[in-house]
């Protein structure tokens, strides 16, 4: 009788406010035993933020780095994937207004953040090692816009393996 591999996607991720400036946030998934890592993906990503002031110090250029590691719990873990990825913005100034004269938008989707990469790591059979990817902003200055921006984003991974008999 003929086995036939099997493919299984694992996902993880959520809805954050965007950390302080080189603040990491990991998210770590494991598969069941003896599967082997085939492709990883950052999807469904939307980042909305707002600010404003009297000044353009509240213009700042703002871009994220991601990297995906494996295996996540090994002392001497290797980087599959890393990018910086600058956050897209709009800058306005009312100058008529006294209050916020100048504003910034910041906004990004899939095709700013978003990756679809291949691979083959892991055996079938091996103790299962979990995939991680890391993100960080980076900013210019030291302000904190935790309280300010938004981001929805999944992480996935496809696992595959050969069921037991």
């Amino acid at each position: 009788m003929a086995t036939f591999e099997r493919y299984e996607w694992i996902s993880g991720g959520g809805s954050t406010h965007w950390p302080a400036n080189n603040t990491g946030t990991n998210v770590d998934l494991y598969p069941i035993y003896g599967q082997c890592l085939r492709r990883f993906q950052l999807v469904n990503v939307r980042v909305q933020g707002k600010n404003a002031g009297v000044t353009a110090d509240f213009v700042e250029n703002l871009a994220m780095h991601q990297e995906v590691i494996w295996p996540a719990t090994s002392a001497f873990p290797v980087s599959l994937y890393h990018a910086t990825r600058r956050l897209p913005m709009n800058v306005t100034g009312f100058f008529a207004d006294l209050v916020d004269v100048y504003n910034v938008w910041w906004n990004g989707a899939d095709e700013d953040f978003g990756f679809n990469e291949k691979c083959s790591r892991g055996k079938n059979g091996e103790t299962g090692n979990p995939v991680r990817f890391q993100w960080y902003p980076l900013g210019e200055g030291t302000y904190n816009y935790e309280d300010l921006i938004q981001m929805d984003y999944t992480f996935r991974a496809l696992y595959s393996y050969y069921p037991p008999p």
